[in-house]
């Protein structure tokens, strides 16, 4: 009940039921818990509200996301902050190797995407810290702008190809210093949590 009135976004009922001794960190049988739900549905306030009563802010799921990356996957750069203003860690990786930054930079979210960035930015308090974050952004900030940059004006209309995504594929992958692949899910229309 947790999770739906989470998803919902009932904080009515979701105060009622941790006033009950409901547990935060219940799951269901994908592994989630009402704070990925909170965090796939956009519910900052019920986010914050189980986040102060205990909830784990880097609960893994069967797949290995965190609420972080639902959040992050989805745009909301406002949860996002909330999330990591209550610890979450940004490092963690999924069952296919993606991180929170990633998500948002596959599926085109730049804003979460430099949230993530600046977060990490401020963690690190050595210099090696700060060459391996401007080691690490700089190819993502070059993707993100090639992607934004390039051609998509030329791309076919969605009516034709599906979506513009498709069309522009050559044209990334043959950029100079490209091995001519893509990484795994860069179509954003085809991201799933």
């Amino acid at each position: 009940m947790l999770m739906f009135a989470a998803r919902d976004g009932d904080v009515k009922k979701v105060r009622f039921l941790l006033e009950n001794n409901a547990s935060t960190d219940i799951r269901n049988g994908y592994g989630a818990t009402a704070l990925h739900f909170a965090a796939s549905w956009g519910q900052r306030m019920i986010a914050r509200l189980l986040l102060e009563r205990g909830a784990y802010v880097n609960a893994l799921d069967n797949s290995g996301k965190t609420p972080l990356m639902r959040a992050a996957a989805n745009g909301d750069t406002k949860l996002v902050r909330v999330l990591l203003e209550h610890g979450a860690e940004t490092s963690i990786r999924d069952a296919f190797g993606w991180n929170a930054e990633r998500l948002a930079a596959s599926a085109g979210h730049y804003k979460v995407f430099v949230t993530l960035q600046k977060h990490e930015h401020r963690r690190s308090t050595s210099s090696h810290g700060a060459l391996r974050w401007s080691q690490r952004s700089s190819g993502v900030f070059s993707a993100l702008n090639l992607r934004l940059s390039t051609t998509m004006k030329d791309a076919k209309p969605r009516s034709e190809v599906g979506t513009p995504f498709p069309a522009s594929i050559d044209q990334l992958s043959n950029q100079p210093g490209s091995n001519g692949l893509l990484p795994l899910r860069t179509d954003p229309c085809h991201l799933q949590l």
